[in-house]
């Protein structure tokens, strides 16, 4: 879901899925993304997000990017 407020653009993501390695079991997790784009100019924007994987055994990955997109 995104909306915009002023020159933000934030947004939210949810999801399920399944981890199925080539050799052993499938693993479930559940995703949740938070991030925002700001425009800086009309070619030029930044965003940044932050990613949590929920395991089904409990353990939890994340990540955090931040960056910029120039549009040619």
């Amino acid at each position: 879901y995104d909306w915009k407020v002023g020159k933000l653009k934030p947004y939210i993501e949810g999801g399920f899925g399944v981890e199925v390695p080539d050799a052993g079991d499938s693993a479930s997790f559940t995703a949740l993304e938070l991030g925002t784009s700001v425009a800086l100019s009309e070619k030029f924007s930044a965003y940044g997000k932050w990613e949590n994987i929920f395991n089904e055994d409990s353990t939890r990955d994340w990540k955090v990017e931040v960056g910029t997109k120039y549009k040619f």
